[in-house]
């Protein structure tokens, strides 16, 4: 069994990080898909649950751009997750398990929480920077 982030949330953050690269200059839709590598149909649904949300902030007509609308520092992957996602459940709750298995899966969704609450999108620009910095060809002569 694998355990992974959603494509949506995955394709969210690289459009936050291409966003904070460029600070308040904004960018285009078109831009964040070309920079992030994301598909159009995905970037356009997933900046409208980031700006419904507040954490991205548009600007409409021809020279119409999207920045972030809060600090680097205050996006969580958990808050990220969640409005993109929704919440961590990890049983029915039309079919729950008796109190005590609801408490134990309470805890352990309360550790992937504060986990994922740890790691910002500051932490994420940061490791995009270093990642493109490392990828770029060295020439020696």
């Amino acid at each position: 069994m694998a355990c992974r982030l959603s494509q949506r949330v995955e394709y969210a953050v690289r459009a936050l990080v291409e966003l904070a690269l460029v600070g308040e200059s904004g960018l285009s839709g078109t831009q964040i898909a070309a920079r992030g590598q994301i598909p159009k149909p995905f970037l356009k649904q997933i900046l409208s649950i980031l700006v419904k949300g507040g954490i991205v902030e548009s600007t409409r007509g021809p020279r119409g751009k999207y920045c972030l609308g809060m600090s680097p520092a205050s996006v969580s992957l958990y808050r990220l997750l969640a409005l993109v996602e929704g919440d961590i459940v990890f049983f029915d709750p039309a079919t729950p398990p008796g109190p005590a298995t609801q408490d134990l899966y309470m805890e352990i969704r309360d550790g992937i929480v504060g986990v994922m609450d740890q790691f910002t999108l500051d932490a994420f620009v940061e490791a995009t920077r270093k990642d493109r910095n490392e990828t770029r060809p060295m020439f020696f002569i």
